[in-house]
């Protein structure tokens, strides 16, 4: 991921943060119904899931620039998400749903350069969360 990209995501969070509720609704819908085998992992209320998701996305926006924070968030994730089932080749899924959300939610902002910074964002988070969830089954 090049600085410009950084730059990229982060000026177009600002623009995507307000919309924060319908990005985290589209971004649902979307998983859903790409990988419909995912909703046993939601137990929970999907209102507070939403949130959680889109203030997370915002804390590994803001840290694109600190690599430690940004790895430490990042393989934290993975690791928490090894408890709830989460497979490696679910990453990308979620990353296309992701990705359409934000176009869905965003049109005017998700040009095609912003599109590619946040797919090179969200790779880059996905590797890190994989490499967090790997270490989850290392032994000491």
């Amino acid at each position: 991921m090049t600085s410009q990209q950084r730059n990229l995501v982060r000026r177009s969070f600002t623009y995507i943060a307000p919309e924060h509720a319908a990005v985290a609704q589209l971004f649902y819908d979307k998983l859903f119904e790409i990988a419909p085998d995912l909703r046993h992992m939601f137990k929970h209320d999907m209102d507070m899931q939403r949130a959680k998701v889109m203030q997370m996305l915002a804390s590994l926006v803001s840290s694109l620039d600190d690599t430690a924070h940004f790895d430490h968030t990042s393989h934290e994730l993975g690791k928490r998400h090894v408890g709830y089932g989460v497979s490696n080749p679910q990453y990308k899924l979620v990353g296309q749903a992701l990705i359409w959300a934000l176009q869905e939610a965003c049109p005017t902002i998700m040009t095609p350069a912003v599109t590619e910074a946040w797919a090179a964002a969200y790779t880059k988070i996905a590797e890190a969360a994989i490499e967090g969830a790997a270490n989850t089954h290392k032994e000491p």
